[in-house]
């Protein structure tokens, strides 16, 4: 195995567990996103960005939802360098204490709400084979 696979395997793993792992105040966000319950936007727990994984992603509307527990109050560099990189990816990235899930849900629920309203939602746009060019079936 080249070191490549071996880190996304790794990755894969260590996702996995994330996601078999929440803590609590993402338990309870995840149980506000999941099944498109908020606005009929698809939610994805603990997804990479690059070499990050962010704890709520939605790709349609390119916004991420962070979950900060008492561990971001000592590493606030390392979340500004965090959030300018998964920036690059033109992401967006909203960010709630534990304590603010826990007892203001609605509200938080609410600023979210307003951030995909302020992004327009991301077409998928599919590609049909052209059989005059040689693509496709006949071609």
């Amino acid at each position: 195995m080249d070191n490549e696979a071996f880190h996304r395997l790794s990755t894969l793993k260590f996702k996995r567990e994330l996601r078999q792992n929440l803590t609590p105040a993402e338990r309870v966000l995840w149980e506000a996103l999941r099944g498109r319950k908020l606005q009929n936007t698809k939610w994805k727990r603990q997804e990479s960005i690059d070499q990050f994984i962010a704890d709520f992603l939605c790709k349609e509307h390119k916004l991420i939802v962070e979950v900060d527990g008492g561990i971001h109050e000592t590493q606030h560099e390392y979340d500004r360098f965090r959030t300018e990189v998964i920036r690059d990816y033109e992401y967006r990235v909203i960010r709630f204490g534990n304590e603010e899930i826990f007892k203001k849900l609605p509200s938080v629920l609410h600023r979210i709400s307003e951030a995909i309203a302020q992004t327009p939602k991301i077409l998928k746009v599919s590609v049909t084979p052209s059989p005059a060019e040689g693509e496709g079936e006949g071609g």
